[in-house]
Formats: structure tokens, sequence, C-alpha cells
């Protein structure tokens, strides 16, 4: 948390709730995947939290707000995001708010599996 407090390349707003955070956003150059959406006029929300009992206050919305001002201050025309499908809140938020341009899906096998094969030993997967 700090380094991305202390960064020139990274930005993170933080809502208080009197003096208590209670949600906050960072901002970066670059995205979990510069390749899609990298290019100077473009900044992403990196990483995004709020309290249970601060969700759907608004507070999440407001910290975006004024995320798009600065970044649009500093000459931003874009403001992209990352984030995961599966996470059911988070998804309806940017959902929201953003327009997706682009899917990844990433599927990872438990390798638990390979145990159940009786070839194992031999250098057989299936």
């Amino acid at each position: 948390m700090r380094e991305g407090l202390t960064s020139r390349d990274q930005f993170t707003w933080i809502a208080l709730d009197d003096e208590r955070p209670v949600a906050k956003m960072n901002v970066r150059k670059g995205g979990e995947y510069p390749f899609i959406a990298d290019d100077e006029k473009t900044i992403n929300v990196c990483g995004a939290f709020a309290l249970p009992e601060a969700r759907g206050t608004g507070v999440s919305a407001n910290l975006l707000n004024e995320i798009i001002q600065w970044a649009k201050a500093k000459g931003y025309e874009r403001l992209g995001v990352d984030y995961e499908s599966f996470n059911r809140l988070g998804s309806r938020f940017w959902e929201k708010h953003f327009t997706p341009f682009a899917y990844c899906i990433f599927r990872k096998i438990d390798e638990q599996i390979l145990w159940a094969n009786e070839g194992r030993n031999e250098g057989i997967v299936i």
C-alpha cells in the first residue's frame, strides 16, 4: 500500500467516513495487460475496494468521478479498468460505469487431477 501512495506512476484515492477509510481506488499508466490499452492518453483503474457497509452508498462512484475529473485535467482522454468478471459485485459496478472492449478468459486446471491418472509414474499425462 505504501508504494502506491508514494509512486509517481500510480495514484491512490481514499474515501473517508469521519477519518475512517471506507473505500479506495488506484490508477496507473498501463494496466494488467498493457498491450491492450497502453498509450499516452489512457490511464487505468488497477485496484479498487470498498468496505461492505460502504458498498451501494455512492462512495465508489464518487471516487470514480474524482478520478475522471483528475484524469481530464491531466490530459488523459481515456480511463480503462481491468476487472475480474467472476467478481459479481465488482462486475456490476464496473459494467455500470464502463463499456467493455475486450474479454479475457483464463482457465486453471487443478493439478491434483494428474494424480488421478494411473499412468502418472510412467510420464503419461491425459
